[in-house]
């Protein structure tokens, strides 16, 4: 160009079509480019597909109405590849939601439970329930097993009714061991023929009636001790208490040296003297009878 010549209309430089397209991108606003849809025509935001959002989820349904098993293996394929990445997105997501909502996540877990038909499909479930309600505040373990009273750094919940998921008692190792057991025993005598008559009893009333037994056991050694050693062995040879063979007052009158009579009045001596030292240690009558 000849600077001496009169100066011409300059005109624009050149554009680069993909700047041209990225300034079309900010002037169309966030959403990008808004043409018409290749299937309901509308004027939307369409992707590389040429399809509006609506319109790709109604086609992805009606592919998997029409192909249901590629769809599946499909489904498979992706979560093979990316398992790691969905497993992890799910489980943070999980984890957010059951700390948010404990209740509620208690009541999908007690939902899964009623729907729960076979007894081994709610024992797999009672476990989580109580977990879960514990951290929902519905449940509070105490510090002492509930069959002996004895403190214990391990204490195991047991589900005496697995179709109540929410009724457990709090068991010792060593109680939770002799109620697995009777379990097991009860179990495999329900299978053999059994009277009609008989009265089976769940395991823990059975292991709260043996720690009754053993506690009024201990009382009563310990109020056999208070007597004269002729009355203890009295009372204890004449009732057998204890494995030892009964004898009769006849029997104990030539062990003793003494007549028949007087061995019954130091036995019925005793027994009145054992009565008061009994009901001393609180226990009932009906017991002390």
């Amino acid at each position: 160009m000849n600077p001496n010549s009169p100066t011409q209309a300059s005109s624009p430089p050149p554009v680069c079509p993909s700047r041209a397209s990225s300034d079309a991108d900010v002037s169309a606003g966030a959403g990008g480019l808004r043409k018409p849809c290749a299937c309901c025509g509308k004027n939307q935001r369409v992707s590389y597909t040429s399809y509006c959002p609506a319109c790709q989820r109604r086609k992805r349904r009606e592919s998997r109405r029409k192909n249901p098993e590629s769809c599946r293996r499909r489904r498979r394929e992706h979560y093979r590849k990316n398992r790691i990445r969905i497993n992890k997105r799910r489980n943070s997501y999980a984890l957010r939601w059951q700390k948010a909502h404990p209740a509620k996540y208690l009541n999908y877990w007690l939902k899964s439970h009623a729907r729960a038909t076979t007894l081994k499909q709610q024992k797999a479930l009672v476990g989580t329930i109580a977990a879960v309600a514990g951290k929902a505040g519905r449940l509070v373990w105490p510090d002492t097993c509930d069959a002996c009273g004895n403190t214990s750094r391990r204490l195991h919940k047991h589900h005496e009714d697995y179709s109540r998921p929410l009724w457990l008692t709090t068991l010792c190792p060593r109680c939770h061991s002799a109620i697995r057991h009777l379990e097991f025993v009860l179990k495999r005598a329900a299978e053999e023929a059994l009277p009609p008559n008989r009265e089976i009893k769940s395991p823990y009333m059975i292991v709260a009636e043996r720690e009754e037994e053993q506690q009024r056991k201990s009382i009563l050694q310990s109020a056999l001790k208070k007597l004269s050693y002729r009355q203890r062995q009295i009372i204890l040879v004449y009732f057998g208490l204890w494995g030892q063979q009964p004898q009769t007052l006849k029997e104990l009158g030539r062990c003793f040296r003494i007549t028949k009579e007087r061995v019954r009045q130091v036995e019925a001596r005793g027994l009145a003297r054992l009565r008061v030292l009994l009901k001393a240690k609180g226990m009932t009558r009906e017991q002390v009878a």
